[in-house]
């Protein structure tokens, strides 16, 4: 038999016969057909597709290409689920302990993450000491005796699919239904039990984009699984949102854990209590899906499915503290809440960028030797159709390092897409010419980077030796180069500054020509090594003022929070002596205590709209008005 012959006969669209679909597998398994010829005819099938018996007879030589599991030393109906994956599933994590708890063996073989969708494994390690790598007999002893376990793959399962799939990951030959059915089918009968269900996802985070082809892929599996002889059934459900309200690993099994106690959120809830009905009556426990919930509700609120998960979890070597109290379970360092810039309804949430930004994050991989966080990943506080007010939080994003330039890009991409005629300031300190660029491009219009002092060695004494005054200054040079409007300044009365420190400062900023000049009064933070000293002078800050207005006719200059916090009128005396330009502090109380810059910052109450009533009364009393221009400089 040629293998030529094969491929053309595929390229001509022509059915293949069950001994050639064999004798390509047994040439893929040995590696006597080589790679570029398997792509070939892997190419060929994308193109003109499979017949169901085609599909079928390649599902079982794949099966047959290494080991199969015989579970008939358990006890009873063997059951197994399978979901194609999606954003936030867990589902087997929460099914699997009440299932189980209703009299149904459930003996599953899981895998890991890779890209945007999370692996059940990687869950499962998430928590302290948990072993997914059990000996075959050891994995069938305890179905036996507790009725579950979830392990990795044991043993040689399935080699032709791991060699097919690295080649169609490469070859542009992954979106094939026949392709895809036989793969994961393959993998559900050599895992060896007697019922299979299929929980086929659709939608923008799963990897079945339509309705349309989870339906098909849903019904080539249930042909496969028919032809050789297992029960199969599929559901299809919807991943274009994420399922429940976690993304990340820790997370999820706390939401597992949650639901299994009967706390869960009510989508997720939904789906593992009509996967249950479907098991439990594939499995002859109950003879309807009527019977069937009343039996998995039983489990939830008799702490049944509870006690079966702790079993579990202690049977596999893992922490059952960390199941009792799931606060015990990976803590992310930081959390960042994510709020809405205003009122509406939720039209769409983007699964795939929200998996893609937990994976960012560290909690999946885009490699497969990538480590995983278990720790970190996003809370979902609002579902498509919310009805949402300004400021309500959307997430909230756990991490354990501060926010990336990637971050920072997305954010201002977000906010200048939401408000493109607004101009966005950042004040981020020293980056780099690309993160600039990078934030530049995604629509930030000014930066303040204030070079705070032009001597060398008072540079030296107020800040860090890592930090240069020759960088600080390149740094404001490429802002002006990129096309920020760019600001620079200094603050008056900082330790150890001079009458000579000031005049060099004057001489910079006449020479650079910023669009922006920030200029405040220094004050001290107890937590830093300047805590005791005094604070700068209001009234030298008002005249350094006046001269950069003099200098600077359309400068943008600032009437600082720091002149108001030293004076009760400092704000509007910066007015009257020359700035153009008010920053109140208009951040949440809960949000303002975590970067206090310095002791008893001023601020106007603690919600936006007081803040700024507040303001514009104290500017009225001085002849002036809060214009919401841009403000750009001409």
């Amino acid at each position: 038999m040629r293998f030529v012959d094969i491929i053309e006969k595929k390229k001509n669209k022509e059915e293949l016969t069950d001994d050639e679909i064999k004798f390509w597998i047994d040439g893929v398994t040995d590696e006597s057909i080589p790679d570029y010829q398997t792509s070939a005819l892997l190419m060929a099938i994308v193109l003109n597709g499979m017949t169901d018996h085609e599909t079928a007879k390649l599902a079982e030589c794949m099966m047959n290409s290494g080991d199969v599991i015989d579970l008939s030393d358990i006890n009873g109906i063997k059951a197994d689920k399978h979901s194609t994956g999606g954003v936030g599933d867990k589902t087997s994590l929460a099914l699997g302990p009440i299932i189980s708890a209703c009299g149904l063996k459930l003996a599953k073989m899981s895998g890991r993450g890779l890209g945007h969708t999370g692996g059940t494994l990687d869950k499962l390690e998430s928590i302290e000491g948990f072993n997914v790598f059990l000996k075959e007999e050891d994995f069938k002893k305890q179905v036996n005796e507790i009725g579950f376990a979830i392990i990795g793959q044991t043993g040689e399962l399935v080699p032709a699919d791991k060699k097919l799939y690295a080649l169609r990951d490469v070859t542009a030959t992954v979106d094939s239904i026949p392709l895809i059915a036989s793969s994961i089918m393959s993998k559900k009968l050599a895992s060896g039990s007697d019922t299979i269900l299929l929980d086929v996802k659709y939608g923008e985070g799963a990897f079945m984009h339509t309705i349309e082809d989870a339906k098909k892929l849903a019904n080539a599996m249930i042909n496969i699984g028919k032809k050789l002889g297992k029960d199969t059934k599929a559901m299809i459900t919807d991943m274009n949102q994420p399922l429940g309200n976690t993304i990340g690993n820790a997370l999820e099994v706390k939401e597992a854990i949650e639901t299994v106690k009967g706390n869960g959120p009510k989508d997720f809830t939904e789906l593992v209590l009509t996967a249950g009905e479907i098991m439990l009556v594939q499995g002859k426990i109950a003879k309807n899906k009527n019977e069937a919930r009343a039996m998995l509700e039983d489990a939830i609120n008799s702490g049944k499915a509870f006690e079966k998960l702790k079993k579990m979890v202690e049977y596999q070597g893992g922490n059952v503290k960390q199941i009792e109290d799931p606060d015990l379970l990976p803590q992310a360092k930081f959390k960042t809440q994510m709020k809405s810039q205003k009122e509406g309804y939720i039209d769409n949430i983007h699964s795939m960028n929200l998996g893609i930004l937990s994976m960012k994050l560290g909690g999946g991989r885009e490699k497969k030797e990538d480590n995983i966080n278990y720790a970190v990943g996003l809370e979902m506080k609002v579902k498509k159709g919310d009805k949402i007010k300004k400021d309500d939080i959307l997430s909230t994003v756990y991490h354990d390092k501060k926010l990336t330039d990637e971050w920072i890009e997305k954010t201002v991409a977000a906010i200048h897409c939401e408000f493109p005629d607004c101009a966005i300031t950042l004040s981020l300190g020293e980056k780099s010419r690309e993160a600039y660029e990078r934030f530049f491009r995604a629509g930030a219009n000014r930066y303040l980077l204030r070079h705070e002092t032009h001597n060398e060695e008072h540079y030296r004494k107020l800040h860090p030796e890592e930090m240069s005054l020759k960088h600080r200054l390149q740094c404001l040079q490429w802002l002006k180069e990129i096309g920020y409007q760019t600001g620079t300044g200094i603050m008056v009365g900082t330790p150890g500054q001079t009458l000579t420190h000031l005049v060099e400062d004057l001489l910079f900023i006449e020479q650079f020509q910023p669009q922006m000049i920030g200029i405040g009064p220094f004050i001290p933070h107890h937590d830093t090594p300047f805590g005791t000293e005094p604070a700068g002078s209001v009234g030298m800050t008002l005249k350094l003022l006046s001269l950069f207005r003099l200098m600077h006719p359309s400068a943008l200059i600032p009437s600082t929070t720091a002149l108001a916090t030293l004076s009760p009128d400092g704000r509007e005396k910066g007015i009257l002596a020359g700035a153009n330009v008010v920053m109140p502090n208009l951040s949440p109380r809960e949000q303002r205590e975590k970067y206090t810059l310095y002791d008893n910052k001023a601020a106007f109450g603690a919600e936006a709209a007081e803040g700024l009533r507040a303001l514009a009364q104290q500017l009225e009393t001085i002849g002036y008005r809060i214009s919401t221009d841009r403000g750009d400089y001409h």
